[in-house]
């Protein structure tokens, strides 16, 4: 796997596919609206697309997790991507509310076997710049997601749906699956199968379980945003298509340039020092950004380069953390990822149904508190020593 031909295969197939998925996010929040008023549904309900997948969250990723240790990483990687593709193509033919939903746990479970064997991929390959090897296939999910909102947008304006749209990416993500050389990539690494068991022991390593809540709270944080902001505009705000877009592609343009900065202090070990400024300036961004719409607008697109190092960042740090129990520590590190990306999408449905969307995007604004919170307890179990073991 850590063979010149077995690295460049990796980067053949699992950056592009960051590429696609960065697409897939960001279309599909683009296009919230259109799918809500396809089925005539509310803000809660709409919210609800982004919290059923949580319902089998941790049963896929332990089973992720069994698949890994069982048959690879590669293979991990593989069938995440077969089961995205084919049911983001079974949601495109959705002739309800309900039946779309159906579809959502099976989109989740690939998704997350795809992003869990992609990052073990990245990370085992390249061992001694696995940061900056992370920021780089991050870097991949961020152009995706960067000219999502143009390419979404563009189909639109020419009369095609969302089910079309859809299609179009799940095709992209099925001809991934064509590359030979991919699965010529031998694993010379071979894991334990993780239980149940191995995966709540992770709680008693305080590293490991102060990582996974963190990744909770950045990604809840990140997917409360992408998935809303467009959606804000355009129904509060009276933005157009284009106006909304242009802002939703600025978060992931300051993204990339986020982890392109990343990538730079990664190679200077100063990455970790990082993240709680960054908290900190994103609570000022988004709160502001709330307050002064719409003349704010501008301000969301900035916290793509607040939130732009976390991912890869924590990833790695879980790699020191675990060392030969990665396994079951990505299976947390997941279940973590997630949680956030299912409940805090939602909540912020619940309140704009209960008060209004404004209002409803302040829960991004209690989530940077959190994430803050989070960060200084993980700074002080990892300055703490024994803190491998150790329970609060």
């Amino acid at each position: 796997m850590d063979t010149p031909s077995g690295k460049r295969s990796i980067v053949y197939v699992v950056f592009p596919s960051l590429f696609v998925f960065g697409i897939f996010v960001n279309a599909r929040s683009f296009l919230l609206q259109d799918i809500s008023n396809s089925f005539s549904i509310s803000y809660t309900e709409s919210g609800l697309l982004f919290f059923i997948g949580l319902l089998d969250i941790g049963i896929t990723n332990l089973i992720a997790g069994r698949i890994m240790a069982k048959k690879g990483m590669r293979y991990l990687f593989t069938i995440g991507l077969l089961l995205s593709g084919f049911f983001i193509l079974m949601q495109a033919t959705s002739t309800s509310y309900f039946m779309f939903l159906a579809f959502i746990p099976f989109i989740g479970f690939g998704i997350r076997s795809k992003v869990m064997g992609a990052n073990s991929l990245v990370t085992r390959a390249f061992r001694d710049d696995g940061g900056a090897r992370l920021n780089v296939m991050h870097i991949c999910y961020g152009a995706g997601a960067l000219i999502a909102p143009l390419f979404a947008s563009v189909l639109v304006k020419n009369g095609l749906s969302w089910r079309t749209i859809y299609t179009i990416i799940a095709v992209l993500f099925l001809l991934l699956l064509l590359y030979k050389p991919f699965y010529a990539v031998r694993e010379t690494e071979k894991s334990t199968v993780v239980r149940i068991k191995d995966v709540t022991a992770m709680l008693k390593n305080r590293q490991v379980l102060w990582l996974s809540i963190t990744i909770m709270v950045i990604v809840g944080f990140e997917i409360g945003i992408t998935s809303w902001l467009v959606y804000t505009l355009k129904k509060a705000f009276n933005f157009s298509v284009w106006q909304a877009g242009f802002y939703m592609s600025g978060f992931f343009l300051f993204m990339i340039l986020g982890r392109l900065f990343g990538l730079r202090m990664a190679r200077k070990n100063k990455l970790a020092s990082m993240l709680l400024p960054f908290a900190v300036i994103q609570i000022f961004l988004h709160g502001a950004g709330i307050l002064l719409l719409p003349a704010s607008a501008f301000l969301f697109s900035l916290c793509g380069f607040t939130v732009s190092i976390f991912f890869p960042t924590l990833t790695y740090m879980l790699n020191d953390a675990s060392g030969n129990k990665y396994p079951a520590a990505i299976t947390l590190f997941m279940i973590g990822a997630g949680l956030g990306a299912s409940v805090f999408p939602f909540l912020v449905g619940v309140v704009s149904d209960l008060v209004s969307i404004r209002w409803g995007m302040t829960v991004n604004i209690a989530s940077s508190i959190l994430l803050v919170l989070t960060l200084v307890k993980l700074r002080t179990v990892i300055s703490s020593p024994g803190n491998e073991t150790e329970h609060d």
